[in-house]
């Protein structure tokens, strides 16, 4: 069963209370605890964050090509968008069982696609 967005933004404030690190969300630690690989890496045009699942282990691909390190809100969004991803059931059991989720990201408060908007509420509710 699919989690609604009120769900998301509630387990998202959850997550960010668990994480607090002097007065801010400390999206490395919540990485760490859900034993989740932070990767930075050159990926061309192709994402600005992608979540895989690859021999049993969780894996978070930040392209850092595209973040501007004038923006650092830029790729802090991006993560807790990745974490959208990650801590909806749907999304990450679907990549437990190698059933990739065809999408392309779309980070934009508009986006169509439920994938994304999920993702994008989890971010913005975790702060």
């Amino acid at each position: 069963m699919s989690q609604t967005l009120r769900e998301l933004a509630e387990l998202a404030e959850q997550v960010a209370e668990e994480n607090i690190y002097r007065g801010q969300v400390n999206l490395e630690r919540i990485a760490r605890k859900q034993k989740i690989r932070i990767v930075d890496g050159e990926y061309g045009e192709s994402f600005l964050g992608e979540l895989v699942h690859e021999k049993g282990k969780f894996y978070i691909h930040l392209n850092a090509s595209k973040f501007d390190p004038k923006v650092p809100g830029r790729k802090r969004f991006t993560l807790a968008h990745e974490f959208g991803h990650y801590f909806n059931d749907d999304h990450r059991n679907k990549l437990k069982q190698g059933i990739w989720l065809a999408h392309t990201s779309d980070y934009s408060m508009f986006s169509s696609n439920p994938l994304e908007k999920q993702a994008n509420h989890f971010a913005e509710s975790i702060k």
